[in-house]
């Protein structure tokens, strides 16, 4: 059974600043391991599942109510090279609250 690491990302957290929730988050896709993703599970019932690529690039997925709206389920495949517009995709889709599950 895969161990499963799991934690809350709060963007809007009143402790943690945005900008530094956004650095953690940026070295925690950064850091990933090619054999390695993350889980993304917002309240609104959409899930993003985040994986490193051995080139570097990332393969992103998004599973949820939105999809339902796409014609082609490889349509809510991206391959990303930048991590900003990772990051900039999941406030766009998820918002500023979600979890972060590692598998």
């Amino acid at each position: 059974m895969a161990n499963l690491n799991h934690q809350l990302v709060q963007l809007t957290a009143p402790r943690i600043s945005l900008k530094q929730k956004k650095t953690e988050f940026k070295m925690k896709i950064k850091t990933l391991d090619s054999d390695e993703g993350i889980i993304l599970d917002s309240v609104r019932g959409t899930k993003i599942f985040l994986n490193r690529r051995p080139s570097d690039s990332y393969v992103v997925e998004i599973v949820g109510e939105k999809n339902s709206k796409m014609k082609h389920p490889s349509e809510n495949i991206r391959f990303i090279q930048n991590i900003d517009e990772i990051i900039a995709l999941v406030e766009e889709t998820l918002g500023k609250s979600f979890s972060v599950i590692d598998y």
